[in-house]
């Protein structure tokens, strides 16, 4: 699948990320979209664990035990 970049800032910000790393073009934007992703689910765990925590705290404080 191929994509074209019509957002001049997003081409600007591709460029700048393949002139500093020195990679392909498709290399760096992989890299990045990879590493975005991580992020995001990494968050996404964070966000689900906290909410478990909670509810163990609340089950704690109704009932006394977890």
């Amino acid at each position: 699948m191929a994509f074209e970049i019509d957002d001049a800032e997003t081409e600007a910000l591709i460029r700048e990320l393949v002139e500093r790393t020195g990679e392909p073009i498709d290399t760096a934007v992989r890299i990045a979209a990879e590493q975005r992703l991580q992020r995001l689910i990494a968050s996404a765990q964070r966000v689900a664990d906290a909410a478990t925590n909670a509810d163990q705290k609340v089950s704690v404080r109704e009932t006394g035990s977890p």
